[in-house]
């Protein structure tokens, strides 16, 4: 899993049950809430991924746009997480110092 913060990199489901837990408890105690915006689902098989631009709201009111991904595969009839990520999009700018062609 990879989250939006640095140190947000994690291997292992009981790692990422774990840092999950809590970080849904801390928002929640502060009154985080995260939005749905458009989702779109695909399959192949027996994986799928969904695609997602939520839109995470402070307690104060203020909206932040992010990006998650999501990777599923079917084990013993069960959709089983391979892989999230859910991160704050930056400009080129901001982070490489440079304007590039993004649309």
């Amino acid at each position: 899993g990879i989250g939006s913060d640095a140190e947000e990199w994690w291997e292992g489901r009981d790692l990422i049950v774990k840092i999950g837990g809590e970080q849904v408890a801390e928002m929640s105690a502060a009154g985080i809430k995260v939005l749905a915006g458009d989702p779109k689902v695909f399959s192949s098989g027996d994986v799928v991924w969904a695609l997602d631009r939520p839109t995470v709201k402070l307690s104060d009111g203020t909206e932040v746009s992010m990006r998650f991904t999501l990777i599923t595969r079917e084990q013993d009839g069960r959709s089983v997480i391979q892989h999230f990520h859910l991160s704050a999009g930056a400009s080129n700018e901001d982070v490489l110092g440079e304007q590039l062609t993004t649309q």
